[in-house]
């Protein structure tokens, strides 16, 4: 068993790799990415205007999403299966360019 930094963090004080492998859904997940970002940013949309976050963010996080489905339609945006799944991948491609404060 191996210590890993995933969502079972606060659960399980160690994981195995067959069983991420099992909980995993990168497979299936890699086909719906681009639909995946669109969500992200609709989601980001209404946090701002229902005034859960302010417009500097909102354009910063928009902008990475911008950037990453470029990345994704170019070929150029590999998932990493550690990550367990999309959503998880576009949470820390935000962390990484905007800072962990967006993701």
């Amino acid at each position: 068993m191996e210590k890993t930094n995933n969502i079972f963090k606060g659960v399980f004080k160690e994981s195995s790799r067959e069983a991420r492998k099992f909980l995993a859904s990168i497979d299936l997940d890699k086909e719906m990415i681009l639909e995946d970002i669109l969500c992200n940013e609709a989601h980001l949309i209404m946090l701002y205007k229902r005034g859960l976050i302010d417009r500097a963010a909102t354009k910063e996080m928009l902008n990475c999403l911008e950037v990453l489905k470029e990345k994704v339609r170019a070929g150029k945006f590999q998932l990493n299966p550690e990550l367990e799944d999309v959503h998880l991948n576009i949470e820390a491609y935000i962390i990484e360019k905007a800072g962990v404060e967006h993701g």
